[in-house]
């Protein structure tokens, strides 16, 4: 048997069974306000991106690229985009600080989600012959290990609710009938679909990065922003 698989098997959406027992799966705000999957879904067309632990930077940016080049006024109408994490709620106020506060953040610290649509747990590295557009200015990886060790020690009293730093996350885009329209499932630690890619798979407006923001994103981050000299 081969040892590669299909990108549609890699991708394979979860089942209508899956989707419903999903719903009862509990999420928190940054105030620790309990929620359920399905109070934030049912009867939506949502767009849920699911992020590894607080504090990957990878994600951050993608995160902050979301905001930017996706904003809310260039969603289709009747769509909304919701963001996961796989740690406690306690870090979500300093992720937004430095990422993007314009979609809602919650956390799954149970990993019922990640768990339940089969997210990948390794900390493989990202494909060089397949790199994303949002990964383009973090540096090698090298780089981006120093800087996320930069962001544990200013955010150490999140030591236990930063969440397993091998989980990955993906993105799903749920229809208002409850179906999954699109899925994915990273393969690595920073394979989340390209912003391009995702417009384009829920119709919405995208919006090029600009020379600025990209100088921005080359800069060291922390949870907060960008370390100061």
């Amino acid at each position: 048997m081969s040892s590669s698989r299909s990108s549609a098997d890699l991708d394979r959406p979860p089942t209508p069974e899956q989707l419903v027992e999903a719903q009862s799966s509990e999420l928190f705000d940054e105030d620790g306000h309990r929620t359920t999957f399905g109070e934030l879904t049912r009867g939506k067309r949502v767009v849920v991106i699911f992020i590894r632990h607080w504090w990957c930077i990878v994600c951050q940016t993608y995160i902050k690229r979301l905001a930017a080049q996706i904003p809310p006024s260039n969603l289709p109408e009747g769509t909304s985009v919701i963001v996961i994490g796989c740690g406690g709620y306690a870090p979500i106020k300093a992720y937004k600080s430095g990422s993007s506060d314009i979609y809602p953040i919650y956390a799954n610290p149970s990993l019922s989600l990640y768990k339940l649509f089969d997210f990948t747990a390794k900390l493989k590295p990202e494909d060089p012959d397949n790199p994303k557009e949002y990964t383009s200015d973090l540096g090698s990886s090298v780089q981006r290990v120093f800087t996320g060790l930069k962001v544990a020690l200013k955010r150490i009293d999140h030591l236990n609710s930063h969440g397993p730093i091998a989980q990955n996350g993906g993105e799903v885009v749920l229809e208002a009938d409850e179906r999954c329209s699109f899925f994915h499932r990273m393969q690595n630690t920073a394979d989340h679909t390209d912003l391009i890619h995702l417009a384009k798979a829920i119709g919405a407006e995208y919006n090029p990065p600009s020379a600025a923001e990209k100088a921005k994103e080359a800069e060291p981050m922390t949870c907060d922003g960008p370390v100061k000299a």
